[in-house]
């Protein structure tokens, strides 16, 4: 599934209102754009010039997002990756 990053996702069952989007919610849809535009999962540092670049999201004091803080989050994204392929017995050989 490929959503817009500014798109917000279905509505909150108990007012109606759409339910919205968490910070990392965000950082992962940029996360995939950025894999779908340049064919190659983003090192935190492009992931944080892109989120500042193309989406204006910052960090404190206006600058862009810290890698070391996108790092946490990618780390989760990978882990979670390898245990479903785990799981399903296809993990790539490594080159």
């Amino acid at each position: 599934m490929r959503a817009a990053i500014d798109d917000l996702p279905g509505e909150d069952g108990a007012t109606g209102a759409p339910a919205a989007l968490t910070t990392v919610d965000r950082y992962y849809l940029a996360w995939t754009e950025f894999q779908t535009e340049h064919g190659e999962e983003p090192r935190a540092e492009q992931l944080s010039a892109y989120l500042a670049s193309k989406k204006g999201m910052t960090g404190r004091g206006g600058k862009p997002v810290s890698p070391s803080t996108l790092r946490r989050y990618l780390w989760v994204r990978c882990t979670i990756a390898y245990e479903l392929l785990s799981e399903q017995d296809t993990i790539p050989a490594a080159s």
